[in-house]
């Protein structure tokens, strides 16, 4: 989950912003599904459905279709519920004009799920589109797979079937395992009508604007697809479940957060860390403003843990210099044990 940027400039070429249309969940909205959800499923049909999406993507232009022209490394972000691939401007920034390449997609958001009144932004869902999106970009190798907040549970799900995506590294932003108590019935209430005259409705009352929604959204399609969280009922368990697939995945991590986390608990970032087997005195405090501070982000073991001093939910963005420089360090890790594709 994130807070709304509609206060933070963030710009990105328009050289590298692509639009792409991508047939996807086909033979996902099956009879289960139906059974599980049917309020929200009945329209779903096995033949999926198009999705049309922007995305940034720092190949600009393929001579001979193969998706690789000049790079070494590929990395795809994810952002959180709601996110936009801004929040990765910097990143794609650093990058840009390297061997690096950087593939940033939009989501697919609520608007998308007016139209299909199909897509309803489960973990299954996000992650099957994304696995069809890097299909049809022709990549089969991500060499480090980056997540923001609730983007932590799309990365995990498609590490749990990654199917013939190679992963290399992941690196985890600010994530939200969700484990801190969560009122799915409250965020479901949203959900009471299905229709256009209820979402208009729920607009025209701004409830995306009231005091009692603990994130800042900027319209009511921000404020539904935060909702949607709401429809997996079990997402902790689903993630614990994942992460430990990722670590049988035996590829390096690296965990990020910042000092001055709000949205996610300390229990939570405790949690993840023990998961991961990193002690409370392996984890690496960073102060941007100490001038001998890369010393300390040279990665020793496969599993690091890093807080960004002053940084908040979005460090990432506010402190880039630092994160930025985390996940080139990630990425010239020799890793000697890759995981095989594997669609268990």
């Amino acid at each position: 989950m994130c807070p709304s940027s509609s206060k933070i400039e963030r710009r990105l070429s328009s050289a590298l912003v692509k639009t792409i249309t991508i047939r996807t969940c086909v033979g996902i909205y099956d009879d289960h599904m139906k059974q599980w959800r049917p309020d929200f499923y009945r329209y779903a049909t096995d033949d999926g459905l198009d999705l049309t999406i922007n995305y940034v993507d720092t190949l600009i232009n393929d001579n001979d279709g193969d998706g690789d022209d000049y790079f070494e490394k590929t990395i795809v972000a994810i952002h959180g519920v709601p996110g936009y691939y801004t929040h990765f401007d910097k990143l794609v920034e650093y990058y840009r004009n390297t061997n690096v390449r950087v593939i940033v997609p939009n989501l697919p958001d609520f608007g998308h799920t007016r139209k299909t009144r199909s897509f309803w932004h489960t973990s299954v869902e996000k992650s099957t589109f994304l696995k069809d999106f890097l299909r049809k970009l022709n990549v089969k190798t991500v060499d480090c797979l980056i997540c923001h907040s609730f983007g932590v549970q799309t990365a995990a799900a498609i590490c749990e079937q990654p199917g013939n995506l190679a992963i290399k590294s992941v690196a985890f932003l600010s994530p939200q395992p969700l484990w801190d108590p969560v009122r799915n019935d409250e965020m479901l209430k949203a959900f009471k009508h299905k229709s256009e005259w209820w979402y208009n409705f729920l607009s025209l009352m701004r409830v995306h604007k009231k005091a009692y929604t603990k994130l800042r959204c900027a319209n009511i399609n921000e404020f539904l697809l935060l909702c949607s969280i709401g429809i997996e009922d079990d997402t902790p368990e689903k993630f614990t479940h994942r992460l430990q697939k990722i670590i049988k995945m035996n590829i390096p991590i690296v965990l990020i957060y910042g000092e001055k986390e709000r949205l996610i608990s300390k229990t939570a970032i405790q949690r993840l860390n023990e998961q991961l087997y990193i002690e409370s005195n392996d984890i690496i405090m960073i102060d941007p403003d100490d001038s001998t501070y890369q010393e300390q982000l040279e990665l020793t073991k496969k599993y690091s843990s890093f807080v960004i001093k002053n940084g908040g939910h979005f460090t990432h963005c506010n402190h880039h210099h630092v994160a930025n420089a985390i996940i080139d360090n990630l990425l010239k890790l020799d890793n000697h044990q890759q995981q095989q594709p594997d669609d268990d």
